[in-house]
């Protein structure tokens, strides 16, 4: 921000925040009556940095108490009328007079005007043909909008903790309707992810990042509920996080096999699984446990399982289906049989398995998380066990 934007921001913040949503407003509705395109309107009351709304709310919790107020509806009713008026794609950008001086070199300027007289044409009628390419098409004019919607709403955070947060999620959903876009709720999320991974520049960078630290509480929920999802259904965490049908069930189960309430934990489960148990060991020796005997889950005695980090898994017979690992097996144990009525496999996932599982485990008190994590991956990718192993997510 400039000098003279931080001192009309610190004018501002001496303000409440309805008398600086009336001031945003008038000074937009200025903008807007000399705007040559919606986009500039857009940037100027709405960017990230020196606009309207940064100097007036500098700080994130005063922007988001402007956000619910009826100055900031009005300025997207605005920023709608002027899409209209100047058109979706026209108006991306201020109107041109059709006409601009390019200096060449020399040389160019001579081997164009040897070309132009081969194909038989002007100058002029060669250089347009070279420039005709589109640049923009319907795709880039969505992905822009797309990356407008999350800018106003993003809040600091990454494109998946939009995709996933109910509340984040809704409002980004919401400003993309403002902004006329007419895609369904699922490929408005998944265009969001695929412009984090195939043009991540657009995207302002992420500068918070969600603290969960209990991961070890639900991660198991997360991932057999996605499993379970994947297995019925054929898709892929993507598919999930964005569809909010999809979603919905997905939190459904999760919700079920854990004792966790915050649907957004769960979800933020399943991503952190894809960066992390999906890792492939690479450039170190994989260490190598046994798993023990425990007895069958219906038999089971939690006070047998010592609460020491280790590995574990639920066989049927010799197959194993599903596998883990955590700093603490007994209380891990423990949530697995409380929510799941000591049958671990609750009857509405209808997978077909006998419910009288058997659990086997192996406690290595001084094995570090790393080391667990590659022997889990090392289990997996050998044994496959359904709840666990399915294509890539």
């Amino acid at each position: 921000m400039t000098l003279r934007g931080r001192e009309q921001g610190d004018k501002m913040a001496k303000l409440d925040v309805q008398t600086r949503a009336e001031k945003v407003l008038t000074d937009g509705q200025a903008i807007a009556a000399k705007a040559k395109s919606w986009a500039a309107f857009s940037n100027a009351v709405f960017g990230q940095h020196d606009s309207l709304v940064a100097r007036a709310f500098p700080r994130m919790t005063e922007r988001q108490a402007f956000y619910d107020t009826a100055q900031y509806e009005a300025l997207n009713e605005i920023l709608l009328s002027l899409i209209t008026k100047f058109g979706v794609e026209q108006g991306a950008s201020s109107r041109k007079s059709g006409k601009f001086v390019v200096r060449l070199p020399r040389t160019l300027h001579a081997s164009l005007e040897v070309e132009a007289s081969q194909e038989g044409v002007s100058l002029n009628q060669l250089a347009l043909s070279k420039l005709a390419v589109r640049l923009n098409d319907s795709t880039d004019l969505t992905r822009s909008l797309i990356v407008e919607a999350f800018r106003q709403v993003y809040d600091g955070y990454s494109s998946d903790r939009v995709i996933v947060h109910p509340s984040l999620n809704e409002k980004f959903l919401r400003q993309c309707r403002r902004l006329g876009l007419p895609m369904s709720d699922y490929e408005l999320n998944h265009a969001l992810q695929g412009i984090r991974k195939s043009a991540p520049a657009l995207l302002p960078p992420a500068t918070k990042k969600p603290q969960i630290t209990d991961y070890d509480e639900f991660l198991f929920a997360s991932e057999i509920a996605f499993r379970h999802l994947q297995r019925r259904e054929g898709v892929t965490l993507d598919h999930v996080m964005c569809d909010p049908e999809l979603r919905a069930r997905f939190d459904e189960i999760a919700k079920k096999l854990s004792n966790v309430a915050d649907v957004f934990k769960l979800r933020m489960g399943a991503l952190y699984l894809r960066k992390t148990h999906r890792l492939a060991p690479t450039g170190s020796t994989t260490p190598s446990f046994d798993l023990l005997r425990a007895g069958t889950i219906a038999k089971l005695k939690l006070d047998d399982v010592p609460d020491l980090p280790g590995m574990y898994a639920f066989y049927e017979d010799v197959r194993p289906i599903y596998a883990g690992e955590t700093s603490k097996l007994r209380h891990r144990i423990n949530l697995h049989m409380n929510v799941s009525e000591r049958l671990f496999l609750p009857r509405w996932l209808e997978l077909g398995y006998e419910r009288n599982l058997e659990l086997r485990f192996h406690a290595v008190p001084k094995a570090s998380t790393r080391d667990r994590m590659l022997w889990l991956n090392q289990f997996i990718n050998k044994e496959r066990p359904p709840l666990n192993y399915q294509a890539a997510a």
